[in-house]
This record gives structure tokens, C-alpha cells and sequence, in this order.
């Protein structure tokens, strides 16, 4: 009970919040609500309710807080949705409340509308700690398992929070932490700017069967002029996976002022696809469409560096395929930019045919290039006359205006190049080398870069050459895990290397003096001191939407003075079904989650599979077809491509230890091996595969 009160000493007005006496003998009640006095006056923000003091008053515990004026976040809402800059400016208020108690090792467990309150200046406050988890051991609930036909908030003290906006980890009994505080924050955003519940059901076990297993309707985006970047920021919220969110409330403030920096409210979203049909196109049609943009906060850095005084518009262009084309390979970055930004380069498929096409952006036609099948990962020469390309097992080149085809070197398997101001083609010629480089006339490549076996280095890819030519920017490929990639420079005259960052990939120095780089399907910028090789200590700005990512890296590309094209993603852009398709075409769906489910392999009698699932780290499970249960084979790594042996008993995957690939097989039972040994050899996937089948033939 909360209660209007004057506080005659100080000469002010304050709340006072009861517990009623006929509750404080319950000592779970007392326990929380004495919690609550401690979280709340341990903390002090102005997003957070201020605790004045504590005390017992007939055997009735009471808190003294200050006086707000206003409402409830849920009063607010009892109109409709909110607009989406205030929807914004609320979620990044609550953030840095949340933050500050994360930071003391609070966690709140109850963060609903109720539980937040505005105030009639715009001051977001967050209510009731009262089921706030100080850091500690927490008890089990094996009791509720005895209480099943029990709904779980009528376990107080055992799974906390309120139906609606529990993550699925607290509706599972689970520990709770920061990350479960980020889902509700989410579920509240979903409901700031849709006017509806993200979970809701007829009935409790409904609405927490929604959390754990369904994902909530559309963001109403182009109705609403809902950025899509702020969308993709509500879907990370709400991951089911605590590892797949935000990992702190100072990153996911950090995205939503992103947002604020370089939006407004009148920002004109066009018709783009739902979340749905974006899947459905991602998967099912031929075509895929080429997003080019000029990124705001990019764009906005060039405008400023070239013109201080000029009020530019941001310039958002959507280039689509031709009727039957599609582009050639999800897995492996195949977009090029020249340097100057009118030109765009890609690797697509026209009637059965894989090649070139260049597309000038002030033109309404890709042209394909003939002479350039079986091409991908092209690359412009400074000059914009030549574009580099991989195919056939070889590095080439061909003629913009002329068509001209030209052999540069022998390449097994290209994973980028960079053409440098003298006429040098930086590039990496495998996906288990270092660089080399080539002239560009062509002749004998020369080693440029070593891997380093102690550091588990698999590769050295995506190279650009930095502005002087004295040194070369790059991706080193541990195949550990996207966060174990680094993005690092090396000086070419002497070999020195410099580390930029962990965790990101297909770094791109842009003129305007910052590093684009990708960290999952997201786009981040940063300043660099291009002398020093080195990062500034200002927070990076991500960059737009979602951008599509395949097995080999973040589909995009830059210019030099900025312009940036890249390839739309969605929040479920790995996410597939499991089916059954009989002879006669029917398709009958697994009843399993949708994954990021890869290169799939039926057990000889065909009651379970094997499947690799990327999760950021690739791991190998089991499917049990007659259980509908998944069950995991190998820990997060990098285990790929499994195969059964014909007995049933083992699977066999590829794997990478301390940077080498080997093959490994490990039996149903848990028994691991090593399969061959390939021990002291880099060995390239073809390699890999074709001796894991010749195992398994065996």
C-alpha cells in the first residue's frame, strides 16, 4: 500500500509504501520487501526511484521515497502505441537505470509498464526492486516440479516476475541475470511502439508458452515509421537464447543512442518487406535483392569532412535484380564498391550462369560481363577501370569498357583482394594461407603476411591496402568463432603488426578517417588514427539494418569516400525448419525450434540426423526424428559437416584445434577421437570433405 505523506522536518512531500502487518509474519514477503529497501537505497540515478529511509511501524515495515508526479508507463500506454522517438528516449532512460543497478550486481526480475513510471517533466523512474536479485547463489526450484498443475506466479520467491514479460529462462526456472532485465526492456519497447503485448495467451501457461517457444507478431514498421534498425534492436532483446541478447544494458544504450544521434521522428521509412516475408524471401525466391545505401551516420562523417557548412540529405538507394536473376553465393562476400562510389560490382547467376555484372548507380541496368564465369569476390581498381575477380582456381581480371580478360596467378580458393595505387593486388589466395601479393599485370605471387601457429590462426583474409600503400588492413580467421576473429594492420615495409580490435570482421578503412567493420549482422563504425594504427576510445555507432551474413563473412562494401552497399539481412537470417518431404512432395514439419541448421546427414536407419547449427560457433547435435528431441554432439567450436558411419555409431565432423582442421569422430556413447591425422597440416575444406566421405565409405 503506498501512501501521500508530508515529511514535516524537511518540509517535502513523500510516498510511503506499506507492507500490511497481516503479511510481514509471511517472512518470504518481508525477506523481498526488505530487499527492495536495500536495492532501491544502494542505488542512486536519476532513473531509479529514490529511497529515503526504512523503518517498522507496527509491526508494519515501510519504505519513505520520493513523491512522483505523473503516471505509470502502462496508464501511458492505455491509448495506443507511443510515438517512436518518445518510445526511444523511455527505453534509453530505462537502460541507463538498469544499468547502474546491473553495475551493483542488481538484477530487477520485474521490469514490467507498471513498474515504470513517467513523470510530467518526461522523467522515466524505475519502480519496485522488490523481486530484485542481489549477486548470489540462488536456491533450486526443484519444487515446483512437485506442483505441477500449480501456474508459476503463485510461487513467490520461486519463479519471479510477471507472465507477459519473463524471459524464457525465469519461466523455465532458471537463473536470472542482467540478460533476462534486457528481454523484459524489450517486450516493454515492442509494446511502446506496437500498442499490443509482444506475449499474451488466453490463459497463464498460454502467454508463458508464447515466451519460451513463439516469436511475437511483426513491429508495424512501415505503418508506424519504425526504423528498422530499432527494430532489429527490439528482436535482439527478445532472443530466446540469453547468449543470442545484448549482453549489458551500457551496450544496448549504446544502439539505442545510436538511433537518437542521427534520427528523427519524421524519418520516412519505405514499404519494406515484414520480418516474415523478408524470411520467406530470403529462403524461398530466386532473387535476391542488393540493398545499396549511404548509410546516415557515414554519409554524415563525409558531409562534414568535404563541407562543414553543407546540409546534405542522407541518400537511400534499393537495387534490385533483374527478373530471373540471383545472386551467386550467400556464404561468401561477393559485393564491390569503386573507389569513387558510382559503381557497383557483383557476382550473379542469369540463366544457369555465374558471372560479373557491374551496375553504374546512376543507371537503371546491370551489365554482365562475358568471359567472367564461375566468378565471385570482385574488387575495383583505383581507378575504377578494372575489376578483379576470382574463378576457376585462378586470380583474374577483366576490362570494364573492353571486356577484356586477363590471368593473373593461380588461386585454389580466394577469400579477398585489395588493388593497391601501384599496381599491387593484395590477396588471399586459400582459406588456410596468409596474403600474397601479385602485380597487377600478373605474374609470380610473393608472401606477404605468415600465419602464426600459436595463435591458432587459421587464415588471413579480406585485405585492404590503407591509403600510402605502406600497409595492409585484414581479418584473421581463427574458425574458433565469430569473436575470436581479429581485424589487424600490417606495415609492409617492415612486418610489424598491429591489433585493431577482437571480434570483428572484413575490416574497411573509410577516407573520412574510420574503421566500417562487422561484428554478427551488424554494420560499426569508428574512428582510427590512420598513423598510429590505432582506435579511438569513443563508443563505435553501428550502422543501420540488418546485413546479411554468410558462412565467410558480412555481405557489404565501401568506397573510399563512404558509400556503403550491403546485402539486407533479417533477424532470423540463419533460421531454417527441420522437414520431412515424402516422394509424392508432401512436406510434413519436425515439431523442433528453428536453427541455424547446416549440412544435415541421416543416421543409416534413418531415425536420427546430424546436424552442424551456427550459433557464432558451429556445433554438431543429434535429431531424434521419432522423440522430436535435438541434443548436442560436440561443445561450441567449430564442428562442421557431419557424417554417420555406416554402423550408426559414430559421427564424423571436421574440426579446428589451435588452429589446424582435422578430422574427428565421436561416438554416440560420447567417446571422442581424432579420425586422421592431419596433425602439423592446414588442410583446405575440399580436403576435409573428401576424406571424411572416404571414412565413411569405409
Amino acid at each position: 500500500e503506498v501512501y501521500k505523506a508530508r515529511d514535516a522536518r524537511l518540509g517535502r512531500d513523500v510516498a510511503i509504501k506499506v507492507l500490511p502487518a497481516a503479511f510481514s509474519a509471511d517472512p518470504e514477503r518481508l525477506d523481498r520487501f526488505e530487499q527492495e529497501a536495500r536495492a532501491a537505497a544502494a542505488l542512486n540515478h536519476p532513473n531509479i526511484l529514490v529511497v529515503y529511509d526504512i523503518g517498522q511501524h507496527n509491526s508494519s515495515p515501510y519504505i519513505v521515497s520520493e513523491l512522483l508526479e505523473g503516471e505509470t508507463l502502462r496508464q501511458g500506454l492505455s491509448s495506443g502505441p507511443l510515438p517512436v522517438r518518445k518510445a526511444v528516449e523511455y527505453a534509453v532512460q530505462i537502460t541507463h537505470g538498469l544499468a547502474a543497478a546491473h553495475e551493483k550486481g542488481i538484477t530487477h526480475r520485474d521490469l514490467k509498464p507498471e513498474n515504470v513510471f513517467v513523470t510530467t517533466d518526461g522523467r522515466v523512474k524505475i519502480l519496485d526492486f522488490g523481486l530484485a536479485k542481489l549477486t548470489q547463489a540462488q536456491p533450486t526450484l526443484d519444487a515446483v516440479s512437485a506442483l505441477p498443475t500449480a501456474p508459476p506466479n503463485t510461487l513467490p520467491g520461486m519463479v519471479l516476475g510477471t507472465v507477459g514479460y519473463m524471459s524464457p529462462e525465469q519461466v523455465r526456472g532458471l537463473q536470472a541475470d542482467s540478460r533476462s532485465d534486457i528481454f523484459a526492456l524489450g517486450a516493454i519497447l515492442y509494446e511502446m511502439l506496437s500498442g499490443r503485448r509482444a506475449f499474451h495467451g488466453e490463459t497463464t501457461m498460454d502467454a508463458l508458452t508464447a515466451i519460451v517457444k513463439e516469436d511475437p507478431p511483426d513491429l508495424p514498421t512501415a505503418d508506424h515509421r519504425i526504423p528498422l534498425a530499432l527494430e532489429r534492436i527490439v528482436h535482439r532483446c527478445l532472443e530466446k537464447n540469453p547468449a543470442a541478447r545484448f549482453q549489458s544494458t551500457r551496450d544496448l544504450a549504446f544502439a539505442l543512442e545510436g538511433l537518437t544521434s542521427h534520427s528523427d521522428s519524421t524519418t520516412t521509412i519505405s514499404s519494406f518487406p515484414s520480418r516474415r516475408s523478408r524470411e520467406r524471401t530470403a529462403w524461398l525466391v530466386a532473387a535476391v535483392s542488393i540493398v545499396a545505401a549511404i548509410v546516415a551516420s557515414v554519409a554524415m562523417w563525409v558531409f562534414r569532412s568535404r563541407s562543414p557548412q553543407r546540409n546534405s540529405a542522407i541518400v537511400r538507394l534499393t537495387v534490385t535484380l533483374p527478373a530471373g536473376d540471383r545472386y551467386a553465393n550467400l556464404e561468401l562476400p561477393t559485393l564491390a564498391l569503386s573507389s569513387d562510389g558510382t559503381q557497383l560490382a557483383y557476382a550473379g547467376i542469369r540463366e544457369r550462369n555465374q558471372q560479373l555484372f557491374v551496375r553504374r548507380l546512376d543507371s537503371l541496368e546491370s551489365k554482365p560481363i562475358s568471359g567472367t564465369e564461375g566468378a565471385l569476390e570482385p574488387f575495383f581498381s583505383p581507378d575504377g577501370q578494372w575489376v578483379g575477380f576470382f574463378a576457376q582456381g585462378k586470380l583474374k581480371k577483366v576490362s570494364v569498357t573492353t571486356g577484356a580478360v586477363q590471368v593473373l596467378c593461380d588461386s585454389q580458393l580466394g577469400r579477398g583482394a585489395s588493388w593497391g595505387l601501384d599496381d599491387t593486388i593484395y590477396f588471399a589466395p586459400s582459406g588456410i594461407s596468409g596474403l600474397w601479393k601479385v602485380p597487377a599485370s600478373g605474374g609470380t605471387p610473393t608472401e606477404v603476411t605468415k600465419l602464426n601457429g600459436n595463435k591458432a590462426e587459421v587464415s588471413h583474409r579480406w585485405p585492404q591496402v590503407l591509403p600510402g600503400g605502406k600497409a595492409v588492413l585484414f581479418t584473421v580467421w581463427t574458425g574458433a568463432g565469430r569473436d575470436e576473429r581479429q581485424i589487424q594492420v600490417q606495415v609492409l615495409g617492415t612486418g610489424e603488426r598491429h591489433v585493431l580490435l577482437q571480434g570483428g570482421d572484413i575490416g574497411r578503412y573509410v577516407a573520412t578517417g574510420h574503421l566500417v567493420y562487422a561484428r554478427a549482422d551488424a554494420l560499426i563504425a569508428v574512428p582510427m588514427d590512420l598513423a598510429r594504427f590505432d582506435l579511438a576510445s569513443t563508443a563505435p555507432v553501428p550502422l543501420g539494418e540488418y546485413v546479411r551474413v554468410g558462412g565467410e563473412g558480412a555481405h557489404y562494401a565501401v568506397s573510399d569516400s563512404g558509400e556503403l552497399v550491403y546485402l539486407a539481412g533479417s533477424p532470423q537470417r540463419y533460421e531454417r525448419r527441420l522437414v520431412w518431404v515424402d516422394r509424392k512432395g508432401t512436406v510434413e514439419r519436425l515439431p523442433l525450434p528453428a536453427r541455424a541448421y547446416l549440412n544435415l546427414s541421416i543416421s543409416p536407419d534413418g531415425h536420427q540426423a546430424a546436424v552442424e547449427i551456427d550459433g557464432g560457433t558451429r556445433g554438431v547435435w543429434v535429431v531424434d526424428m521419432t522423440r522430436a528431441t535435438l541434443t548436442p554432439l560436440t561443445t561450441p567450436g567449430s564442428s562442421q559437416v557431419p557424417i554417420w558411419t555406416p554402423d550408426g555409431k559414430r559421427i564424423v565432423y571436421r574440426g579446428t584445434r589451435m588452429g589446424f582442421r582435422n578430422l574427428f569422430w565421436k561416438a554416440l556413447d560420447g567417446t571422442t577421437r581424432r579420425a586422421a591425422d592431419f596433425e602439423g597440416k592446414r588442410q583446405s575444406i575440399a580436403g576435409i570433405l573428401l576424406a571424411g566421405w572416404k571414412m565413411a565409405r569405409v
